[in-house]
């Protein structure tokens, strides 16, 4: 996989970073270098999705810190 960025999910009060991925291997992952490469819907539908995974438990949707703004790459590695 190629690390693309992250999101800063917060859990509990405490950040728990979801990284955002591409398999280097699917068809529209070559052309995907850095963050700014993936459609915005794509990065949008990620972040909905880690919003709200935990509902379906009858838990209240998820918060992000950075007001749910992407982090880049090279900081995703720093903190992961």
């Amino acid at each position: 996989v190629r690390v693309l960025g992250a999101l800063a999910l917060v859990d509990g009060g405490e950040t728990d970073w979801k990284l955002l991925v591409v398999d280097v291997d699917a068809a529209d992952a070559p052309a995907w270098r850095e963050l700014g490469d993936v459609p915005a819907e794509r990065v949008n539908e990620v972040r909905e999705w880690f919003r709200l995974y935990k509902t379906s438990d009858g838990k209240p949707p998820n918060e992000y810190g950075l007001n749910g703004e992407p982090i880049d790459a090279a900081a995703a590695l720093a903190v992961a």
